[in-house]
C-alpha cells in the first residue's frame, strides 16, 4: 500500500511545473525573473482589442524589440472572421530573426489582446514575455539555421482576427514550415503540449528529443480534432501550417478575471514555459521545416522517463497481440481450474455497471456539495478556489465504495475470475480504442499489458499462492504503469472539466481500481482501508467547507451590465447572476424574480435580472442610408456607422429578412441565404463602418446597432473587495442601442 501512495505522489507531482532559476540564471538561458519584467509591464490594466491600453501594450512589445536590436513591424488590416462573426481593425506585431540559410521559417505565436474583465498576466501576457525574453536569449548565441519569426497577435480574444490577418494576408504567412502556439486557460500547473496539427509525426519526434519533460498525450490530441476550439493554432492548423498548441490550465478561477494579475502567476509555470520554447527553438531552429509533415504517432509522457511514442499504426496490432496474449492467460486459467470462463465473463459484464455506479456516486455527491454551497455556481468557468479539495474527497470516498462493491462480488465469484472479468471487459475497450481513437489507446493499453504479463507470471508458473512474495513482486511491478497513468490523467481531467464533469473522473478512477484488484487484495486489510478512505474523503468535504467564503483573496464572480435602448429612450441595469450579492441586488431593489432577457442586450439567449436604469449621457450610435435600391436580384442596402469616441465594440443585427448577401467594408462577409445576420466590430475606434446588405424584397426590416463601451467609472460606486466581474462578455459594459427601420420598398 505504501508502494501504491508513492506511485501516486510521483504522478500528481509529474503534474506542476519546474521551480524557477535563482537570479543569476545566464544570459544564453530563460529566465522567468526577466521575463516577469515584461508581465509587470503588459499585465498592469486590462488590454482588450480597440482601447487606449491595448496600444500602450503594443508599443511596449515594439519598443523591448527593438532594444535588442531587432526591427519589428506592425501589421495594420480590417479582418472579417465570418465564422465567428467578428470583424475589425487589428494590429499584429512581426519580428524576424534571420537564420543562417534560406528555406522555411519557424514562427512563435502568442496573443497580445487581454479581455476587459482581466489584465491579462497569464492570458497571454506570459506568453508575449516568454517570446520576448527567448529572442534576447537566442541573440546572445550564433545564428541557427532557420529564420525564427515572432508573431505578437492581436484580437485573439475577439474572433481570431490577428491570426486571420496574418495567415491570410501577409506574405510571410508562406515561408512558415512550423507554428508553435503558446496560449493559458488558467494561472499555474505544468505547461502541457495539448494540440498538434493532423501528421504529428516528425513533430512528436521532435518534442521528444527537445524537451522530454513537457507534458504531453495523444489523447488530448484526438479530443480537440473532434472539439471546435478557440485559439489561434485553429487558425494555422486550417491554413495547413504543421504545429504545435502549449498552454498550462490550472488556475481556471483567475482566467479572463481581475485575479489574472502578475502577482499571482506562477513563475514555475512560466518558467517552464519559457524552457519549452527556448529548447523547441534550438531544435526546430536547426532541422528541415520542409516537409514536417509524417503519419501520426501514439504518445504519452511518464515521470522520468519523457515522452514515449511510436506509429499510431501500430495501435491495432498491438492491440490484437494483447488480447491473443490474454486469451491464452485466461485458457490457462480456466484450464487449471484457476477460474471459470462463465463467471469471467459474467464480471466482464458486470464491471461497466461498477463504472456507471461510480460515476453516478461522484455526479451525486457534487451535487450534494451545490445544494449546500451554492455559491459555487456563480464561477463561471466552473472551477472553485477549493477545488482540490473536493477531488480528494471523491477520489477517497469513490475507493471506498469500490473495495465495498468489490467485497460483495467476491462472495459470487473467486478472486482471479474477477481479476480476469475486469481484464476482459478492459481488453475488448482497448481494442474498440485502437480502431476509433488510436491515440486514446496507450491509456489502456500499458496498464494492461504490463498486469496481464504480471497475471500471465503467476498463472503459467502456477504460483496459486498470490499473497507470496514471488506474486507480490510482479503484481506490484505491473500495477505502476496503470497507476502513474491514471493519476495524472484523473488530476489533468478533473483540472480541465471542473467538478461538474467529475463522473467522467470517477469512470477513469474505476478502471485504474479495476486494474488494482489483485494488489488491494494482497495488500488486506479491507475494513481499515474502508475506512480510512471514507475518514479521509469526508474530512476533504469538510476541508472544502471550511474554505468556501468569499474574501478580497478569493473573490466572488459577479455580473453587472447597463444597456440604454435609444429607440425607447429607457436605459436597463442587467444582471446574469442566479443569486446575486447584496451588492448587485442592490440594482433590482424592485424586480421579484428572473425574466428572460432581450437577445440584443445580453448577447446570447439568458435568463437574468432586469431594472429601469437612470439615463446616463453618451454618444448614440450614429448610423447614416447611403444606398436603399430594388434591383432584379434583391433589396440593396448600403449603410455607414460612425463610432462613437468611446466604443470599443459594435454588434449589428438585422432582423425581418433573410440576408442573401453582405459585404463588410468591402470585403465578402456572407454570400449564402442567413435567416439570422449579425456581425461584432471590434477596434474601430474612430474608424467608420460600412456594411451592404443583399436582402429579400417586400420585407419590413430593422438594423439594430450596439455600441459598446468598457467599466462604470463615475457612473456607480465601486465594488465590494469580495467582489470581481465575472468573466463573462457584456459583463462590466455599458451598451447604448439604436435602431434603424426599412420598411417595405
Amino acid at each position: 500500500m505504501l508502494g501504491l501512495i508513492v506511485l501516486v505522489v510521483i504522478g500528481i507531482n509529474h503534474t506542476y511545473p519546474t521551480k524557477p532559476p535563482s537570479l543569476a540564471a545566464s544570459l544564453s538561458s530563460f529566465s522567468s525573473t526577466r521575463a516577469m519584467s515584461h508581465v509587470w509591464k503588459i499585465a498592469s490594466k486590462p488590454h482588450p482589442t480597440g482601447t487606449y491600453d491595448n496600444e500602450v501594450v503594443r508599443n511596449y512589445i515594439v519598443g523591448e524589440l527593438f532594444k535588442l536590436g531587432l526591427k519589428p513591424e506592425v501589421q495594420s488590416t480590417f479582418v472579417v472572421n465570418p465564422q465567428k462573426q467578428y470583424a475589425g481593425r487589428v494590429y499584429n506585431i512581426i519580428v524576424r530573426l534571420p537564420g543562417q540559410h534560406s528555406g522555411k521559417a519557424l514562427l512563435l505565436s502568442a496573443h497580445y489582446d487581454s479581455v476587459h474583465t482581466g489584465p491579462g498576466a497569464a492570458d497571454d501576457g506570459a506568453s508575449v514575455a516568454a517570446i520576448l525574453e527567448t529572442f534576447r536569449a537566442l541573440k546572445t548565441n550564433k545564428p541557427l539555421q532557420n529564420e525564427v519569426i515572432g508573431l505578437f497577435t492581436d484580437s485573439e480574444e475577439s474572433g481570431l482576427l490577428g491570426a486571420e490577418a496574418f495567415v491570410n494576408e501577409h506574405p510571410l504567412a508562406k515561408e512558415i514550415g512550423l507554428v508553435l502556439n503558446f496560449e493559458y486557460r488558467g494561472n499555474r500547473g505544468a505547461f502541457m503540449m495539448f494540440e498538434t496539427s493532423q501528421g504529428n509525426g516528425k513533430l512528436v519526434q521532435g518534442l521528444a528529443c527537445a524537451v522530454p519533460f513537457v507534458m504531453a498525450n495523444s489523447l488530448m490530441y484526438e479530443v480537440y480534432k473532434r472539439l471546435p476550439n478557440d485559439t489561434d493554432f485553429t487558425v494555422f492548423k486550417k491554413a495547413g501550417i504543421p504545429g504545435m498548441n502549449f498552454a498550462a490550465i490550472e488556475g481556471l478561477t483567475a482566467y479572463h478575471t481581475q485575479l489574472d494579475r502578475p502577482d499571482l502567476l506562477d513563475q514555475g509555470t512560466l518558467q517552464q514555459e519559457g524552457e519549452i520554447m527556448l529548447n523547441l527553438v534550438g531544435y526546430f531552429g536547426d532541422a528541415s521545416l520542409s516537409d514536417l509533415k509524417a503519419a501520426d504517432r501514439v504518445y504519452f509522457d511518464l515521470p522520468g522517463l519523457g515522452i514515449m511514442h511510436y506509429p499510431a499504426s501500430w495501435s491495432v496490432k498491438l492491440a490484437l497481440l494483447l488480447l491473443l496474449f490474454f486469451v491464452s492467460i485466461l485458457a490457462c486459467a480456466c484450464m487449471k481450474q484457476i477460474a471459470g470462463l462463465k463467471a469471467v465473463l459474467t464480471v466482464g459484464a458486470l464491471f461497466p455497471i461498477i463504472c456507471l455506479v461510480l460515476a453516478l456516486s461522484g455526479h451525486g455527491l457534487w451535487h450534494a456539495v451545490l445544494k449546500f454551497h451554492p455559491e459555487y455556481l456563480t464561477f463561471v468557468q466552473g472551477d472553485t478556489y477549493n477545488s482540490l479539495w473536493y477531488l480528494l474527497a471523491f477520489v477517497m470516498i469513490n475507493i471506498g465504495l469500490f473495495r465495498i462493491i468489490q467485497a460483495w462480488v467476491s462472495r459470487w465469484f473467486q478472486l482471479f475470475e474477477i481479476v480476469l472479468g475486469v481484464m476482459t471487459f478492459l481488453m475488448l475497450l482497448n481494442l474498440l480504442s485502437a480502431i476509433g481513437l488510436p491515440g486514446a489507446s496507450f491509456v489502456l493499453f500499458w496498464p494492461l499489458a504490463s498486469l496481464a504479463v504480471a497475471i500471465g507470471i503467476i498463472i503459467f508458473t502456477g504460483n496459486n499462492n498470490y499473497r507470496s512474495f514471488a506474486a507480490l513482486v510482479p503484481v506490484f511491478l505491473g500495477g505502476i504503469p496503470g497507476v502513474i497513468i491514471f493519476t495524472i490523467l484523473i488530476k489533468s481531467i478533473y483540472v480541465a472539466l471542473t467538478a461538474h464533469m467529475i463522473s467522467v473522473v470517477m469512470v477513469c478512477l474505476a478502471i485504474v481500481l479495476g486494474l488494482l484488484t489483485l494488489l488491494m487484495e494482497i495488500a488486506g486489510y479491507y475494513r481499515v482501508l474502508v475506512g480510512l478512505c471514507f475518514l479521509a474523503g469526508f474530512s476533504a468535504l469538510v476541508a472544502g467547507s471550511a474554505t468556501s467564503s468569499f474574501d478580497s483573496s478569493r473573490p466572488r464572480q459577479q455580473s453587472l451590465f447597463y444597456v440604454f435602448d435609444n429607440q425607447s429612450q429607457q436605459a436597463f441595469w442587467l444582471s446574469s447572476d442566479t443569486q446575486p450579492d447584496p451588492w448587485t441586488a442592490s440594482f433590482f431593489n424592485k424586480v421579484t424574480e428572473m425574466q428572460a432577457l432581450p437577445v440584443l442586450y445580453s448577447d446570447r439567449p439568458s435568463i437574468g435580472w432586469m431594472s429601469v436604469a437612470p439615463v446616463f449621457s453618451s454618444a448614440v450610435p450614429k448610423m447614416s442610408l447611403q444606398e436603399d435600391i430594388v434591383k432584379v436580384n434583391g433589396r440593396h442596402v448600403k449603410i455607414r456607422i460612425e463610432t462613437s469616441k468611446h466604443a470599443v465594440k459594435q454588434k449589428i443585427v438585422l432582423d425581418g429578412a433573410d440576408v442573401l448577401y453582405s459585404k463588410i467594408n468591402g470585403q465578402r462577409y456572407t454570400d449564402s441565404r442567413q435567416s439570422t445576420w449579425a456581425i461584432n466590430a471590434v477596434g474601430l475606434r474612430d474608424e467608420e463602418l460600412v456594411i451592404e446588405f443583399l436582402v429579400e424584397p417586400e420585407k419590413t426590416f430593422t438594423v439594430k446597432v450596439k455600441e459598446t463601451a468598457y467599466g462604470f467609472e463615475n457612473i456607480i460606486n465601486s465594488m465590494p473587495s469580495y467582489l470581481i466581474n465575472s468573466p463573462v462578455v457584456q459583463n462590466n459594459t455599458r451598451s447604448i442601442i439604436s435602431v434603424l427601420k426599412f420598411d417595405k420598398h
